[in-house]
């Protein structure tokens, strides 16, 4: 009689769960239309701060980190920001000085995770006149992790790094 309730027991929870729908990453599975929109969305998110850059609208750079608890932000291996304040004060510091700045990014990869998380890993080059007169020329990747907040889609978390020689081990 015990087996009989507990076999019961099995198929009427095993049902259930049937029933209830997918969960984990079935239930976060994108259609082929989601992918393309989260696509489409971060691509333009990113084609806004390429455009602010170039036109040197520091502002809408700033806006483009999301103020989250989560945030970071690491360069050349070290945690160099770890709020959307941190980002901003930087910012205000360094970009008074640049007089121009042209920014492109080159194999750009754009890998939807969810609705509003989606991978993003690009090469770019930077080219920064300051006001100084000074040349700065920065090559490297990023690789960041964007989210869509309630403003659009920002920067939560990322890593740059510029290219470097490999030095020999040893």
């Amino acid at each position: 009689m015990k087996r009989n309730s507990l076999l019961q027991a099995a198929l009427i929870s095993g049902l259930l769960a049937a029933c209830a729908g997918p969960t984990g990453s079935q239930a976060d599975a994108l259609s082929e239309h989601d992918i393309q929109d989260v696509r489409a969305e971060v691509e333009a998110t990113l084609a806004e701060y390429r455009n602010a850059v170039n036109r040197s609208d520091w502002e809408t750079v700033k806006e483009l980190y999301l103020d989250d608890p989560r945030f970071h932000w690491v360069e050349d291996g070290r945690l160099a920001y770890s709020s959307q304040a941190d980002v901003i004060a930087a910012l205000d510091t360094v970009y008074p000085s640049v007089e121009s700045a042209h920014y492109e990014s080159v194999e750009l990869i754009i890998t939807p995770l969810t609705r509003d998380l989606a991978q993003v890993s690009t090469r770019y080059i930077q080219d920064l006149v300051l006001t100084s007169g000074s040349k700065l020329e920065l090559v490297g990747a990023i690789t960041i992790l964007m989210h869509r907040a309630s403003g659009g889609w920002g920067f939560l978390m990322g890593h740059s790094s510029t290219t470097r020689d490999r030095q020999p081990m040893g």
